[in-house]
């Protein structure tokens, strides 16, 4: 019986301020999805249970074996290093090739070249156990790194984002480890389609932890019950607090009507002055007990409301304002005829045909190296074709998944008057503000954003400029932004009314934008033809 628990974990950063707070929690027989905001812990909290990394206080217990997917980063490797299995491969090839013989034979492990091969088969990666990590594709370098975790036998498996950067057949290999695991997993993802195979939803925020029971649609529910709750309780709260100011008000009248009674009974003379002490005595008693008790009902309101603000999701910070576009449907945005690519002795695209009209929304859909940003490349004119053409025919604003067009050493002001020129200063803080830049933060360089701040400030620029684009070129958008982000950015581009082409394997994402159609491209021509177009629930057009 495998067991995973943590009791009171705290993880602190650099500037000491909390990751993770007095965390405990036991997680379940089944797949746990880990969401969060990046930032919120999601990575220290895997390294913590895999005993990686020490926390500050509490304890992870664990029973079974554990295994950590995580990145490979050094490409100089072989696939059996990174399994860590490389002396033991050594020591098997050598006796099978006569060149290198062991004191004793019972070292040789006669399975392991076997064993390798079978887990990464298991992802569906055809390669060799001395190959080298430097040939790899970082989608296969992916796959393989959930190879290595399979190959240990884990009972308990973390994974930190095993989809991201994956093709379609990429993430249904995933899929089909996770629904034949029979273990604890644990699982930090911004796939949505992934999360839907949770079994309950762990959510990092603040340094705590919030468990929701059920997929990723079970928690989607949740979070708008409890927006719905964190509104009526705001609602009460400020309520409560215009009474008690009311109350109050009411109060101080009263105090001052009587003080000044009191003061003309005592000027007439009509009472004894020891009754009328007794007296004032008592009605200051009397109003003393009544402030304290206002002030304590006030105290407990704005104490519920700032409970009820911190338990509020966090809105969506932007303003969907955008300047105007407005496309003619038949009017022509981008094209490619007969259009062929080699890279070396490679052909990389062929025979690429496609036009894009008005206002449709297509996306590009293939395997990883199958040439999508290439595709995109010899569009803008950065990559010639060997044959064919491939043209854009009206304005357009390209954001890749890194830099997203935006230089590290610039602000965003700066960035924003780098790409229109002739706006006045004010535009551009009213634009940077209204996608929730504001004031200050106007002037944040743009190395310091987060992966989800990069593109929704490159959208911002782009989209909120005096001239915007009528075509959006969107390369892989949504790799490395949480899910809040996500829903930002999807936000943004449901209020976009030009052109939109994208490469992306995030079919929730894809729904979510309104994809019209999608190019399909067949590097193999086993269809019969280099592309086909589609409608998005993949029948022909």
């Amino acid at each position: 019986m495998c067991v995973l628990s943590c009791t009171n974990l705290s993880a602190f950063r650099s500037d000491r301020s909390a990751v993770l707070s007095n965390l405990t929690f036991t997680f379940p027989i089944g797949i746990t999805g880990l969401v969060g905001a990046n930032g919120a812990g999601k990575t220290t909290l895997l390294r913590l249970l895999a005993g990686i990394s020490r926390p500050e206080t509490g304890q992870v217990l664990t029973s079974g074996r554990v295994a950590l997917q995580h990145q490979i980063n050094i490409p100089a490797q072989r696939v059996v290093d990174v399994f860590d299995v490389g002396a033991g491969y050594d020591l098997l090839r050598g006796v099978l090739t006569g060149t290198d013989f062991p004191d004793d034979m019972e070292e040789v492990d006669w399975t392991l070249d076997e064993r390798v091969r079978s887990s990464c088969s298991t992802l569906g990666l055809q390669i060799e156990p001395d190959q080298q990590i430097a040939s790899l594709s970082g989608g296969q370098r992916i796959r393989l790194s959930l190879a290595a975790c399979l190959f240990q036998e884990p009972d308990i498996l973390l994974l930190d984002e095993p989809t991201n950067n994956l093709d379609a057949e990429g993430i249904g290999f995933v899929r089909q480890v996770l629904g034949a695991f029979e273990g604890i997993v644990v699982m930090a993802s911004h796939d949505r389609q992934l999360l839907e195979m949770a079994d309950g939803i762990l959510a990092l925020q603040g340094g705590h932890c919030r468990f929701v029971g059920g997929n990723y649609t079970a928690f989607q529910a949740e979070e708008r019950a409890r927006r719905a709750r964190a509104t009526a309780a705001m609602a009460d709260a400020k309520k409560a607090i215009h009474t008690a100011k009311q109350e109050a008000a009411k109060a101080d009248m009263r105090r001052a009507r009587a003080a000044r009674l009191g003061k003309q009974k005592r000027t007439c003379g009509s009472q004894p002055k020891i009754a009328m002490d007794a007296k004032a005595d008592k009605a200051t008693s009397a109003m003393s007990r009544a402030a304290k008790e206002q002030m304590q009902r006030s105290e407990i309101a704005h104490k519920s409301l700032d409970q009820a603000a911190a338990d509020m999701p966090r809105d969506l910070d932007v303003d969907m304002a955008l300047s105007a576009v407005s496309l003619a449907a038949q009017k022509t945005i981008a094209s490619c005829t007969r259009l062929s690519l080699s890279l070396g002795q490679k052909s990389v695209l062929r025979d690429i045909s496609f036009t894009l009209h008005g206002p449709e929304r297509m996306a590009i859909k293939a395997a990883n190296g199958a040439g999508k940003t290439q595709l995109l490349r010899c569009l803008m004119g950065l990559q010639l074709p060997s044959q064919g053409e491939a043209k854009i025919h009206v304005p357009y604003a390209y954001l890749d998944q890194e830099s997203a067009g935006l230089a590290g050493d610039e602000t965003l002001l700066q960035a924003y008057e780098r790409q229109h020129p002739t706006a006045e200063h004010n535009l551009c803080h009213a634009a940077l503000a209204r996608f929730g830049f504001r004031a200050d933060a106007a002037h944040r360089f743009a190395h310091a954003l987060s992966g989800g701040e990069r593109m929704r400030a490159a959208l911002s620029i782009a989209l909120a400029g005096p001239t915007p684009p009528e075509l959006l070129i969107l390369d892989e958008p949504t790799n490395h932004l949480d899910l809040i982000a996500l829903s930002e950015i999807e936000s943004v581009l449901r209020a976009y009314r030009g052109a939109v082409l994208v490469v992306s394997h995030d079919e929730t994402f894809l729904k979510e934008i309104g994809i019209t159609k999608v190019l399909r491209l067949h590097p193999d021509h086993k269809k019969g033809s280099a592309n086909s177009i589609e409608l998005p629930d993949g029948s022909r057009i």
